[in-house]
């Protein structure tokens, strides 16, 4: 039980002494992948035309004539999930316990916050579609906080206990 730090234990000075941002891009693969898996198995978007649209972003319509504008779109779509767990985890750093200690709650929270501003950062490039239906929308909140948000939230807090002096 030497390993388990005490309940009352802040882990707000290792957030603080350490570098956590390399747990962010780890945090931001994990959660590109998970939120893939979700979209994909619950059919909100098929493969490989979710990756040319996010291609479309870039090159416009030409995404969606050759298969080679899916690996873009891979691309794309995971320098895209890192700078967010970067961004989580660096947030992490700067507000320690409040974050760090609440996974569930505040990668909830940062996962909504990440479908809003990259749906407000689709509307300048004319790729923002609103939900076709309440569950459409339902499916794309789940998404983001389920399988995105709390994945990042839950990486970066055991990465920062992992390396908690005992």
């Amino acid at each position: 039980m030497a390993d388990v730090p005490p309940v009352s234990r802040s882990i707000i000075a290792p957030a603080r002494s350490l570098n956590v941002l390399p747990h962010g891009v780890v945090a931001g693969i994990v959660g590109g992948i998970t939120v893939d898996a979700f979209l994909l198995a619950a059919g909100a978007g098929k493969f490989p035309t979710v990756y040319q649209y996010i291609a479309s972003a870039l090159v416009g319509k030409a995404a969606y004539a050759s298969g080679s504008y899916v690996w873009l779109g891979l691309v794309m779509h995971f320098l895209i999930s890192i700078a967010w767990g970067v961004a989580y985890a660096a947030l992490c750093q700067r507000l320690g316990t409040r974050v760090l200690d609440r996974p569930i709650v505040a990668g909830s929270i940062f996962g909504i916050v990440v479908w809003i501003v990259m749906q407000a950062a689709l509307v300048p490039v004319h790729l923002w579609q609103p939900p076709t239906s309440a569950l459409a929308l339902l499916v794309f909140l789940i998404a983001h906080t389920l399988f995105f948000g709390i994945p990042i939230a839950w990486y970066v807090r055991s990465a920062v206990r992992r390396r908690m002096p005992a």
